[in-house]
């Protein structure tokens, strides 16, 4: 019987899934725009394989690069306005590529408290002291590096563009600022829920903010807003023969595979060719989290594709989780602390998509005063 639901739900229509022969409102995964199952992303990935294997078998040199490769460099480049691309298998890898790409441009790292394992490991094995400073606080970055910061130091400010519970955007202008008044310093986030999602054509956090800096790094994923897999950086021909020459994630992991780049490619083509995908969904985020808001959930009013609720007493939060799911709302669940920024009495997470109908968010709303009403 598991593996039977375990099928069924591979196999969703989003946002809506069919789970045991009942038809549900799905809010899980990060599928901003049900990319994932899109007619025309799933064709390019069938279209490639009869030209290619799977995959290659081989790392980003060489003869690991075809024509399928430099395809999707040229439609993602095209997307972020940027000379190229590079890309690796999993967007976990992204700030470990960063990091030790960067080396010689910091000698100690300033680090968001709630940023993603991924950045955290990464940290781990950069072998540079960090200091970990409160969640969004740029006033207790500051003082961190006050206390920190020597002289000849060479900071790097690092944390998500998103956080993935809370759907909080980091302060990036805010650290900008602390870095122009040190004269010195880079700033490096990881923009896997940013990428596709932020800014009036997808590019991420810092063209929400209108940013352009040198000292601004980034990496993204292919596998949320984009619906397939694989992490990707942003850059200049230049920056990616450094990557090249210094990652070694470049030298020693397998290329993603065709069809999956296949698919990726005509994702990013189809988010450039109907910006109004993104649009929309920065809509819905802002409908959805103004009514939470009213009836008294908070959340910034921010175009990010995630919203999310909590409450003083976990057990109540897990009584309205299975309420809502009994009402065929499905969400996610996260206990406390068990996962980056999910508060302390946990989370319900709500995934916000570009397909989402007004009806949708409005049937949640209701659910919520009903439940509201009988338990307080």
């Amino acid at each position: 019987m598991m593996n039977n639901k375990k099928e069924q739900l591979k196999d969703a229509i989003f946002p809506k899934i069919k789970w045991e022969g009942e038809e549900y409102d799905f809010y899980l995964g990060c599928d901003y725009h049900g990319l994932q199952n899109d007619a025309s992303v799933r064709l390019a990935a069938q279209k490639i394989l009869d030209l290619f294997p799977i995959k290659m078998g081989l790392s980003y040199y060489g003869y690991g690069i075809n024509s399928t490769v430099q395809n999707l460099e040229k439609t993602a480049a095209k997307f972020f306005d940027t000379e190229t691309v590079v890309t690796y298998p999993s967007g976990y890898l992204g700030n470990l590529i960063l990091f030790r790409v960067l080396k010689d441009e910091y000698n100690i790292i300033f680090v968001d408290e709630e940023s993603h394992y991924s950045m955290m490991d990464a940290l781990q094995i950069s072998g540079k002291p960090f200091i970990v400073f409160k969640h969004r606080d740029f006033k207790d970055l500051k003082q961190q590096m006050d206390k920190y910061l020597a002289p000849h130091d060479k900071p790097m400010i690092a944390s998500d563009g998103i956080f993935p519970v809370t759907g909080e955007i980091a302060p990036i202008p805010q650290f900008l600022n602390i870095l122009d008044k040190l004269g010195k310093g880079i700033i490096c986030i990881d923009d896997s829920h940013g990428t596709g999602v932020l800014g009036d054509t997808g590019k991420g956090t810092y063209e929400y903010f209108g940013l352009k800096d040198s000292r601004l790094y980034f990496c993204g994923t292919m596998s949320k807003a984009i619906g397939s897999h694989g992490g990707i950086i942003p850059c200049s021909n230049e920056f990616k023969q450094i990557c090249l020459k210094k990652g070694i994630v470049l030298k020693g992991a397998t290329m993603i595979p065709n069809p999956i780049l296949a698919a990726s490619a005509c994702a990013f083509d189809l988010l450039a060719k109907y910006p109004q995908k993104i649009k929309k969904l920065h809509e819905n985020a802002i409908y959805f989290k103004t009514k939470l808001n009213k009836i008294g959930f908070h959340n910034d009013l921010t175009p990010t594709g995630i919203a999310y609720l909590t409450l003083p007493s976990e057990e109540d939060l897990k009584e309205l989780s299975e309420f809502l799911k009994n009402n065929k709302v499905l969400t996610n669940y996260s206990e406390p602390k068990s996962y980056t920024s999910v508060p302390d009495t946990g989370a319900i997470k709500f995934t916000i998509t570009s397909n989402h109908t007004k009806e949708q968010f409005d049937k949640v709303i209701d659910l919520l005063k009903e439940w509201i009403y009988e338990r307080f």
